[in-house]
């Protein structure tokens, strides 16, 4: 049954370098049946149509194999920078999940149900953006099968999808499977290079300024809609707006600079690399993303291992500086797109990339292309310093970790505005070892610079979330710092002031205390490390 919609629009033009800007809110109120209707309810499965309950939307009743959604028409026309979402959500235990989706005109059309249906259980559609919020990820004990959830950790997952691809998915710090109303709140806005995704749930945020690369602006309208399987739940939607602000013309395409294309890592070919033409000049750039594909290879079935691996840069001295850290799937390929911004100083004129990875099978075709997106940063990185490089044996009194990690002094350049340090940092080795190390032991590290003490856990416990799911093997476990089937994530200082531009200071660090009692038995723990410092200037 359709229910009346009340739009409140409110539009209001500046002259803004000959763009105009219009803001337009969308307000349905499922109280009314009379007036015009500007939305569509959709039914796709068994089960109850949407229902009106107490002037909320109800779109799962608890029935089996429902699939129920409310579309909104387009109401805001062309493209904006800034896309607010409000909206109360109930939703209860059980399964499946429930999606908000920004559809894409281009392909849904104007106005009532798109020509297509909506996997709201896993909104992977070309060119749109989607958040998923997953109830249904049970426990499993096997450590080698499809399902993730290994620790039975809470089943209150939301993920975020852009072009068909689940770019990340969170345990939600707030349990949001009451059954009772709760805000949502998504703010979106488009930046250079891709956009920014801000999401609070009850108050609690859940991402903040995460950015998605590679997301371009597109001409929308809201969706949210609802899925059950033998597994059900009830899912009420209401007091809906989305506000669509600073509307404005497509951004200018980026310059792709392809450094190695479908080349071979295998067992004949650890290394891959070659003398790329980078743009002389990177000031109008206001952000680099680096694209890595790895896939099936021409010479058979893909590595059934999981193998460390990097690209690497090398500078006009030869000078290697490791720009991306990732860990292979078992048995897949896969494609990620990580912020490279920071190593602006070297990605420029004629260099050396090279991509490295040693294995015994037939591995992957692999391929690296640079991105460099036109516009404006607040800063911009102008030196990369390498600080600690190479392999750290830990547990070993005959070897101290300390004769690798021997205190640095940093220097800042004059004139510097920011400065920030970058671990990557990765366990390696595993039992016999004592307490498993290092891959499957977590590592208290110490970092003491300017005065200031940084401490972190060299420890990664989302691995059961990594979008490149499924995989063969042990992909699901939690490990010292990396995932199978995934880029790594540096640890990052900002250390700006503390020690003064023009000056020096020492640096630190410090592994917390760890003894191998079983040295000898097996390949020894080892923390796999490259760090550097980052300055910048701000952008003028």
């Amino acid at each position: 049954m359709v229910k009346r919609l009340q739009f409140g629009l409110i539009v209001g033009w500046l002259l803004l370098a000959s763009m105009s800007r219009a803001d337009t809110v969308d307000r349905p109120d499922f109280t009314s049946l009379k007036g015009a209707n500007h939305y569509t309810l959709v039914k796709e499965g068994a089960g109850k149509p949407s229902q009106v309950v107490s002037g909320d939307l109800l779109l799962l009743d608890g029935e089996p194999n429902q699939k129920n959604a409310l579309v909104l028409d387009r109401t805001a026309s062309g493209l904006y920078r800034h896309i607010d979402l409000r909206w109360n959500m109930t939703i209860g235990t059980g399964g499946d999940s429930a999606s908000c989706i920004l559809l894409n005109t281009a392909t849904a059309g104007l106005k009532g149900a798109p020509t297509t249906a909506i996997p709201w259980g896993e909104p992977k559609l070309k060119s749109t953006f989607a958040i998923l919020f997953d109830i249904h990820n049970p426990p499993t004990t096997d450590p080698f099968n499809k399902d993730g959830n290994i620790y039975d950790r809470p089943q209150r997952e939301i993920a975020l999808y852009w072009d068909g691809v689940e770019i990340v998915r969170k345990l939600s710090p707030v349990e949001f499977r009451t059954g009772k109303p709760l805000t949502i709140q998504a703010d979106l806005d488009f930046v250079c290079g891709g956009a920014e995704l801000s999401l609070n749930v009850a108050g609690t945020d859940v991402y903040t300024h995460t950015f998605i690369p590679g997301m371009q602006p597109y001409e929308s309208r809201a969706a949210f809609g609802g899925t059950t399987s033998a597994a059900t739940t009830h899912l009420g939607i209401g007091k809906v707006a989305v506000t669509y602000h600073d509307r404005f013309g497509a951004p200018p395409l980026p310059r792709s600079v392809t450094a190695i294309d479908a080349l071979p890592l295998d067992s004949k070919h650890s290394t891959q690399s070659n003398l790329v033409t980078f743009p002389d000049k990177t000031d109008s750039y206001g952000r680099i993303i680096c694209t890595l594909t790895l896939d099936k290879p021409d010479s058979g079935p893909i590595d059934p291992w999981d193998r460390a691996a990097a690209i690497y840069l090398y500078d006009e001295t030869g000078q290697k500086f490791e720009i991306l850290r990732f860990i292979t799937p078992y048995r897949r390929g896969y494609t990620w797109q990580m912020d490279v911004s920071d190593y602006r100083p070297l990605l420029r004129g004629k260099k050396k990339v090279e991509a490295w990875c040693v294995t015994y099978a037939n591995g992957w075709k692999t391929s690296v292309r640079f991105d460099f997106y036109p516009g404006k940063t607040d800063r911009k990185a102008v030196r990369v310093v390498n600080l600690w490089s190479g392999t750290a044996e830990i547990g070993n009194p005959d070897k101290p970790v300390t004769t690798f990690f021997t205190p640095k002094t940093v220097t800042i350049d004059p004139k510097t505005d920011y400065a920030k340090l970058r671990f990557m940092v990765t366990g390696h080795g595993m039992s016999p070892n004592t307490d498993n190390a290092a891959e499957f032991m977590p590592s208290k590290r110490t970092v003491t610079i300017g005065g200031r003490s940084f401490e972190n856990l060299l420890w990664k416990t989302d691995n059961y979330l990594n979008p490149c799911r499924p995989q063969g093997g042990t992909w699901k476990y939690d490990r010292a710092g990396w995932a199978p089937g995934d880029v790594v994530r540096p640890w990052e200082i900002d250390i700006t002031g503390l020690i003064p531009a023009g000056q020096s200071g020492p640096m630190s660090y410090d592994v917390s205390p760890y003894l191998n009692t079983e040295r000898g038995k097996t390949n020894p723990p080892t923390h796999w490390v490259e760090s550097q410092l980052i300055l910048y200037k701000k952008s003028r």
